[in-house]
Order: structure tokens, then sequence, then C-alpha cells
């Protein structure tokens, strides 16, 4: 195979880079994210595995001040969560350690399976609210709307504790459907459709899992080869290559194909910079 580009995989390539056979079914496609992710981190690095700034997962709180403050902040930990390269997933792991070692490193803690938006609400204290008292005194506007990137609005609501959650339900979907930014010529905010149903669940060649399972050989195979810099008979016989990626891969279109897939994975990529753990 030709036209190889520089890679960090050509001179450091671990188990744990390209054989995700000991993966959890259930894991799986956080584990195409996360490695398709550190695939394009190290490929805009020009093949190299650059550290993370961060010490710790922030909170949604440090991400908020982050965004409004900037590196300009004083405390360290808010000015580092400001310097994450843009792409980049919110893991002081990420991407030195692949999804495997992070997790390992992690004592596999217990993580929400479903790859469903985050329910942790914003929680502001009164630091919070000095801070964006600042925000607005410097940079002249009010920060409630965040930004066009995570459309996220601040709204204060006043919530009936004593109505039945169903109650609480209802009202806060009939808020939302008269709320909805619209892109009204009177209203400074941008239009923000509702994102499609969830698809249903697939079977066989459809689902989800098995598609992850799927690409992350595909990802694999690609890493082998970059390693030995286009020579897939070379690859092919790397210790445990047969055995995890398949018979397919001893001839050579198997490669070229795997490489088509993750390229076409990087090309319609979008960010899923959190996750759940």
């Amino acid at each position: 195979m030709k036209n190889i580009p520089p890679n960090a995989w050509r001179n450091r390539l671990n188990e744990t880079d390209w054989n995700f056979a000991r993966c959890p079914s259930d894991e799986l496609r956080w584990c195409w994210k996360w490695e398709l992710h550190r695939e394009r981190a190290q490929a805009e690095a020009d093949g190299v595995l650059l550290t993370s700034p961060l010490n710790s997962v922030p909170t949604t709180q440090e991400l908020f001040i982050a965004n409004a403050w900037g590196e300009r902040h004083p405390d360290k930990h808010i000015s580092q969560i400001a310097k994450m390269p843009k792409g980049w997933i919110y893991h002081p792991h990420f991407p030195q350690l692949s999804y495997l070692d992070s997790r390992t490193k992690e004592g596999w803690k217990r993580i929400n399976n479903e790859p469903t938006p985050s329910h942790d609400w914003l929680e502001l204290g009164s630091n919070a609210w000095r801070e964006l008292e600042n925000h607005i005194r410097e940079v002249g506007e009010s920060p409630v709307w965040r930004s066009s990137n995570d459309n996220t609005e601040i709204v204060p609501l006043i919530i009936q504790w004593n109505w039945r959650d169903e109650d609480i339900i209802e009202a806060f979907r009939q808020w939302l459907k008269e709320h909805r930014p619209k892109g009204d010529g009177w209203d400074d905010r941008p239009r923000v459709d509702e994102p499609p149903p969830r698809p249903k669940k697939k079977g066989g060649a459809g689902d989800p899992i098995r598609q992850a399972k799927v690409k992350l050989k595909a990802l694999g195979a690609w890493r082998l080869i970059q390693h030995y810099n286009g020579d897939n008979f070379v690859a092919f016989d790397h210790p445990g290559a047969a055995k995890y990626l398949g018979r397919q891969f001893d001839m050579p279109g198997a490669w070229s194909e795997a490489r088509a897939t993750v390229r076409k994975a990087l090309k319609e990529l979008k960010e899923f910079r959190f996750y759940p753990f």
C-alpha cells in the first residue's frame, strides 16, 4: 500500500492501540468514538500523540467558566481547560492512552452505556455568579447564550416541587415547544431545530455494536499497516493480527478497504468531547 501519511504508530504501536478484542461489547461504541478522535488528533499533530493539558476531567461549571474567561483565568485548572485543542476529548488520558489503557487505569468503573445526551444540569453557586458578573463587566455582553458551537443557554426556571414529576415534565415539554430558538428576527439566538428521533435498534449487520466491532477492526488494520509503512503482508504477520482481524486480511484488498472505512469515518466525524466516566 502506498501513500502512508506521517503517523504516531510508525515508531510506537502497543497491542491496545490496534487489538480491541478485550473491549466489553457494551463499550465498543465508546471505544470506537475515543479511538477515532485519537486517530484524528495524531494525524492533525503530524503523527504525534501529544499530552493533554488536563489533570482531571472538568465539571460542567468549570467548562462554562473556561468558555467565558479563556486562558486568562487566574485559576490554573480553568486556564488548562481553555487550552484544550479543538476536537480533543476533555479527559486527561486523551490522546496519549488508548481507550483500553485508559479504562484499565481507571479500574473499569461503571459507565452509562447508552450514548444519550447528558442530563448533568449546570448548577451555579455563589462563585460562579461572581464569575458571570465579571464576564459581563469585561466583555460587555450577557453570557447567557454560550456559543453557536454547543448551543447552550442558561435559563432560570421556577419549579413547582409540590407538583407530580409527570406534571413538571409535561409543563417543561410545553415550555420547550414555545421557547426553542426558531431564528426569528427579534431573537439574537440562532435557529436550533430538534434533533431527529433516535433510530430503532437494528439487528444483524445494522446492529450498532456489531458495526462498532467491524469499524474497530478496520482501524486496527489501518494502524498496523501504518506501522509497517504500507506492507500488508508483514502487517498480517504481526503477532496476533491474523487471529484478531480474520483471514480476509490475508488479501491486499481488505487493507485498502480498511483504510477507506477509516477515512470515511474521519471525514464524517462529529465532535464528541465528553465521556460518561
